[in-house]
């Protein structure tokens, strides 16, 4: 009975936040290898990357998660 509550517990911790807002969503594409975006919920989501052409077709990235 034990192992089955804590796989409960587990099971309603790792349930997604279906209230959750979008705060921020915002995006930019050059069209040439730039980028930028940056997102946000109310649930404590947060990432942002920016993106520049690289050498050999490569991409270079730079940001947070």
């Amino acid at each position: 009975m034990k192992t089955l509550f804590v796989c409960l517990v587990a099971l309603a911790a790792a349930a997604p936040d279906r209230d959750a807002q979008t705060l921020t969503d915002e995006r930019s594409d050059q069209g040439d290898g730039n980028f930028r975006y940056e997102f946000e919920t109310s649930n404590g989501i947060y990432t942002q990357k920016t993106g520049t052409p690289g050498s050999e077709g490569q991409s270079n990235y730079q940001g947070s998660f």
